[in-house]
């Protein structure tokens, strides 16, 4: 089950995919590659994370108390569909003007950024202190480095080797970012390392 943790996690990734957007969007023509690079990054990152919010705002729905205060479900869906026609103009070709799409990501950034104050100062607080069932602590996520998933948990290395991905090149990257470069789902390898932690629990 994903935890406010878990999605503050996301919140911490995204920010720091932001910052890397925006440096890149200083650069100027030049980096039109490295944009959508990051924007499309930034764009799954997104994706994942609101599966994730929408899953765990679910379950808190069905456990809060009769006359509790219902969060709303406030979502990220408005700043997805900005990245995603930002994204539709970097690999349209370079007909579309850079600054063209520079307002459309600031403008993206700026909602996501407004969202994530919103969600982490008005609704993580309520949703933190409602108890869950089965909660595990310290869950693999997709916000994860590999080297942070292998500290915590060492009986993932065999899922790492299999899937021959390169600690000492992979390592600072997320699970998220190391799946999408190997051309794998997020979720097929999540799978497998929490596989992997529950095989060694159980022996």
């Amino acid at each position: 089950m994903e935890t406010v943790e878990t999605l503050r996690a996301d919140h911490a990734l995204m920010r720091k995919k932001a910052l890397l957007l925006e440096a890149a969007m200083q650069v100027g023509p030049e980096a039109r590659a490295a944009l959508r690079e990051l924007s499309v990054s930034l764009w799954r990152a997104l994706g994942g994370h609101m599966h994730r919010e929408e899953a765990f705002l679910v379950s808190y729905h069905d456990r809060v108390p009769a006359g509790r205060f219902l969060v709303p479900q406030d979502d990220h869906a408005g700043e997805l569909r900005l990245f995603q026609a930002a994204n539709e103009l970097l690999c349209s070709g370079r007909h579309v003007p850079l600054p063209t799409v520079i307002l459309r990501l600031s403008h993206a950034l700026e909602q996501l950024r407004a969202q994530i104050r919103l969600q982490e100062g008005l609704i993580f607080p309520v949703v933190a202190d409602v108890p869950s069932v089965g909660r595990v602590s310290g869950a693999i996520s997709p916000a994860m480095s590999v080297n942070e998933v292998l500290r915590r948990y060492p009986e993932t290395r065999v899922v790492f080797d299999e899937l021959r991905i390169d600690r000492t090149a992979d390592g600072c990257d997320t699970v998220d970012e190391v799946a999408w470069r190997h051309g794998m789902g997020t979720t097929d390898v999540l799978e497998q390392l929490r596989h992997a932690v529950e095989l060694s629990g159980s022996s």
